[in-house]
């Protein structure tokens, strides 16, 4: 992967991560998109709930519905990267193996019945937000991959987490009115206005 292919790359991203968030298109063209960065990538948006202590997929790209389902049930669980990614420093983009090296992952039951099935054994993930009731990682995992693949990768993801940041974060900006409600307006390039809520 060249480096001006990455930059490319990190751009189209961010255009999916705004068209996303402006409903231009689904969420599902960003996970699909970004699953490139790695061989046989696989990307999720997860969100972890503190006072259950579980965790699911809220967006996956690369996975079929019965390999989620399987996740969200019994491998969440089992997922020895998971406390990891708890107490990782936020908004930062770790490697798999500098969470948990790679020897102790690959004799855990979570590596042989989910991972090594679908070819996958590293990754890259960042924590995107997180409060006392819930954390919001966004993961890409793949198959195993040279330094230099795997730092260009870690540096287009890095270069998305303002981004996602600023579309995953829970909103508490107090209305512009003082009032109990607030609406929205969507407007498109030429600041014609495409959509408005009601009130």
């Amino acid at each position: 992967m060249q480096a001006r292919d990455v930059t490319q790359q990190t751009h189209a991203l961010i255009d999916h991560i705004y068209a996303a968030i402006f409903g231009e298109t689904s969420w599902q063209v960003f996970m699909e998109e970004s699953r490139a960065l790695l061989p046989n990538g696989q990307t999720v948006l997860v969100r972890h709930d503190q006072g259950s202590g579980t965790g699911a997929f809220a967006l996956a790209g690369g996975l079929d519905q019965e390999t989620v389902r399987r996740y969200n049930r019994e491998y969440y669980a089992l997922n020895p990267w998971t406390d990891h990614a708890l107490a990782r420093p936020l908004r930062q983009v770790m490697q798999a193996d500098e969470m948990l090296p790679r020897a102790q992952l690959l004799r855990t039951q979570f590596y042989h019945e989910y991972l090594r099935p679908q070819d996958v054994v590293t990754g890259l993930g960042v924590t995107l937000s997180r409060d006392r009731e819930r954390h919001f990682f966004f993961s890409i995992v793949g198959a195993d991959a040279d330094a230099a693949h795997i730092n260009d990768a870690k540096r287009a993801i890095a270069a998305l987490v303002p981004h996602l940041s600023r579309a995953f974060e829970p909103r508490r900006v107090p209305s512009p009115v003082g009032g109990p409600s607030s609406g929205t307006l969507r407007v498109d390039g030429r600041l014609k206005i495409v959509a408005a809520d009601p009130d």
